[in-house]
C-alpha cells in the first residue's frame, strides 16, 4: 500500500523544514506521496512543492484553525476525500531511513501516534481526560505527541472530538497567553488529542506507538535521546526519523558563528546535511559552520547522526537519571503520607 503522508508549514522563514521532509521522504520511500493543502501557503512554497515529483497539493481542503491546530482538518479532508489511511508528520521532521512496516503494519482500526520525550510529571493520557472534565477510562501510559499521528477512516469520529476540543473557548484563551502560563492540559493540540484518547474505552489497545528513541528521535534537550538510545540506534543501523522538535535550528544561521556543540551535533542538524546540496545557499548557511570540537566529532563518527553528540547525550542522560530519582522519591514519600482524611479520623477516634 501507498504510504500518504500529510503535513501543512505556512511560515515563510520554515519553509527549509519543510523541504527537508519532502526532500527525505522522496529518498528513503520514493513511491510515497507527501499530500500539502495549498490555503494560506506563501506562493515561494508553492512554486517550490508544485516541483516536487512526490507531493500532491491540495486546494479543496479548508483548514479549521492555525499553527499546531489544523492537523485534525487535514486529516479528517484527506480521509474523506478518499484515502484509507494518511500520517500526519510536523513539518520539522527528516526521514533518514526507509520507514518499512512502521506504518504499513498497522490495521484499520489501530491510530499511530508518536510519544513524548520522557517527562517526570503529568505523563499520560488519563490526567488530560480528567482535566477537560472528560471521564478518565484509558491509561496509555505515555504522552502522545502528535508531531505523527497515522489515522484511518474508521478514526474520523476521534479527529472530530479532538478538532472540537482545539475550537473550544478555554483552549483558544490559553492560547492567546505565553506558553510558560497555559495549564498543563492545554499547552498545545497535542494534550487536546490525550484528553480525547483518555476519555475513550479501550483505547490502549487501538494505539500503536512510533517510540521516541527507537523509531524517532527528539533533538530538542539533551535529555531527550540518551546516550543508551544513540549506542543502541547506531548499532541498528540509526533511527528512522529525527525531529528538530521546537529547537528550530535553522533559525539559527549568523554568518560565520558556528552552533554550541551539543546543537552542532544535533542529530536533526547531521541528518538535515545528507540534503545540503538541494537547498538554496541562504538556506543552509546554519549546516556549514560546525566549530573545531563538534566538526571533529562528525568526522570520527563518520557523519552518523546518532553518535556525534555522544558526550551532550551522556550529560543529558545523567540529568534524566537524576530527574527520574527525585520523581520516584517524591511519589514514595506521598504515597507514605497519611493522607488527610485518615489523620482526621484518628484524631476523632483519639
Amino acid at each position: 500500500m501507498t504510504l500518504d503522508v500529510c503535513t501543512y508549514e505556512n511560515r515563510p522563514n520554515e519553509l527549509v523544514a519543510l523541504k527537508l521532509l519532502v526532500l527525505s521522504l522522496a529518498r528513503q520511500e520514493p513511491e510515497a506521496r507527501v499530500h500539502v493543502p495549498t490555503a494560506g501557503m506563501p506562493q515561494a512554497s508553492l512554486d517550490w512543492l508544485s516541483g516536487q515529483a512526490n507531493v500532491a497539493l491540495h486546494p479543496e481542503i479548508e483548514l479549521d484553525g492555525k499553527g499546531w491546530d489544523v492537523k485534525p482538518s487535514i486529516l479528517i479532508g484527506l480521509l474523506e476525500g478518499g484515502l484509507e489511511q494518511v500520517v500526519w508528520m510536523d513539518a520539522d521532521i527528516i526521514a533518514a531511513r526507509p520507514l518499512g512496516d512502521l506504518f504499513s503494519g498497522m490495521g484499520p482500526e489501530t491510530l499511530g501516534v508518536a510519544d513524548e520525550a520522557w517527562r517526570p510529571r503529568r505523563v499520560g493520557t488519563r490526567i488530560r481526560a480528567q482535566a477537560h472534565g472528560l471521564p478518565g477510562l484509558t491509561e496509555l501510559g505515555f504522552t502522545a505527541n502528535t508531531c505523527i499521528v497515522r489515522a484511518t477512516r474508521s478514526h474520523l469520529r476521534l479527529l472530530e472530538d479532538w478538532l472540537a476540543l482545539l475550537k473550544g473557548d478555554a483552549y483558544r484563551a490559553a492560547q492567546a497567553g505565553h506558553w510558560a502560563e497555559r495549564p498543563f492540559h492545554l499547552l498545545g493540540d497535542q494534550d487536546l488529542l490525550n484528553a480525547v484518547l483518555g476519555a475513550r474505552p479501550g483505547a490502549e489497545r487501538q494505539v500503536r506507538r512510533v517510540r521516541s528513541g527507537r523509531d524517532i528521535a527528539h533533538c530538542f534537550l539533551d535529555m531527550d535521546y540518551t546516550f543508551g538510545e544513540r549506542v543502541r540506534a547506531a548499532a541498528s543501523g540509526g533511527l528512522r526519523l529525527y525531529h528538530a522538535h521546537r529547537s528550530n535550528p535553522w533559525l539559527r544561521k549568523a554568518a560565520g558563528v558556528a552552533p554550541d556543540f551539543s546543537r552542532a551535533t544535533s542529530p536533526y542538524r547531521i541528518a538535515a546535511k545528507r540534503y545540503a546540496a538541494e537547498l538554496e545557499p541562504e538556506e543552509r548557511t546554519w549546516l556549514e559552520n560546525d566549530g573545531p570540537f563538534a566538526g571533529l566529532a562528525q568526522r570520527l563518527s563518520f557523519g552518523r547522526p546518532d553518535l556525534a553528540g555522544l558526550a551532550p547525550a551522556a550529560r543529558g542522560s545523567f540529568r534524566r537519571a537524576l530527574s527520574r530519582a527525585k520523581s520516584n522519591w517524591v511519589r514514595a514519600c506521598q504515597a507514605r503520607a497519611p493522607r488527610p482524611d485518615a489523620a482526621i479520623a484518628e484524631q476523632k477516634q483519639i
